[in-house]
């Protein structure tokens, strides 16, 4: 449950109550049932629509760093997943030069038996935020990005950060929650269905309803957004990991 919906969330939920025929709330009215639901139910739909497709607004690339204590069997390295990626949301990991399928994510880490050294310091090369790099040994955090100068104490006062020992590094493709102004129509609209859904059952009385909702969006809403999302671009196969495989199947 979140604490208080911002304006932009309001805007989505009574786009929710508006598919049931429900008035629209405001921020000022907090203690009406409709607005007490839409609180209730806001944060778990948006996971839960996004964590179902790989929807391309959703998705976002990083780098993470060794763990410093490893696994205690079955995988060689440990790495915390991003703290923005959503439960289930981790794509892909590996450099993009063939995707690794042996990993899993276990309470918040990723455990995989394969990782990356981090980038070597060099002159004249450009580091962009958010990379490793790594010299004599130690493992950097680019906290700005920068052309290296060639003289690595100055460039290191200026844009990086020690992490205090020689780590490997993992790329991780993940899914996070967009700003609502990143959605997509598709995604909006799908999210809104679900919200509806939730909330018809404790507005109406009845059960219904929510099942003509469901049957709407299984077969026209989520087919439709699935389809044009799919369209931008042309996105490798994913490799998912034995957890996922187990759950979900191939």
């Amino acid at each position: 449950m979140i604490m208080s919906l911002t304006s932009d969330q309001i805007t989505i939920c009574n786009l929710a109550l508006g598919e049931i025929g429900e008035y629209e709330i405001t921020a000022t009215n907090t203690s009406e049932k409709q607005y007490k639901l839409c609180e209730r139910f806001y944060s778990e739909v948006v996971e839960q629509v996004i964590s179902e497709h790989p929807w391309n607004e959703a998705k976002t690339r990083t780098v993470v760093m060794q763990d410093t204590t490893a696994p205690l069997f079955g995988y060689v390295y440990r790495f915390s997943a991003p703290s923005d990626c959503i439960e289930t949301g981790v794509l892909r990991i590996g450099d993009g030069d063939g995707d690794w399928s042996h990993w899993e994510v276990e309470n918040g880490y990723i455990l995989t038996d394969r990782a990356q050294t981090p980038l070597s310091y060099s002159a004249d090369k450009v580091y962009v935020a958010g990379q490793y790099i790594t010299y004599e040994s130690v493992t950097y955090l680019v906290d700005t990005g920068f052309t290296a100068s060639g003289t690595f104490s100055t460039d290191a006062t200026s844009y990086l950060t020690s992490q205090g020992g020689d780590y490997m590094v993992l790329y991780v493709e993940y899914l996070f929650v967009p700003d609502i102004s990143d959605w997509s129509a598709s995604l909006k609209n799908v999210i809104t269905q679900r919200l509806a859904q939730k909330i018809i059952t404790p507005i109406t009385n009845n059960p219904k309803y929510k099942l003509a909702l469901i049957n709407e969006q299984q077969t026209i809403t989520l087919p439709a957004a699935r389809s044009s999302d799919a369209r931008e671009g042309r996105p490798r196969k994913l490799f998912k990991s034995r957890w996922w495989k187990s759950r979900y199947g191939p």
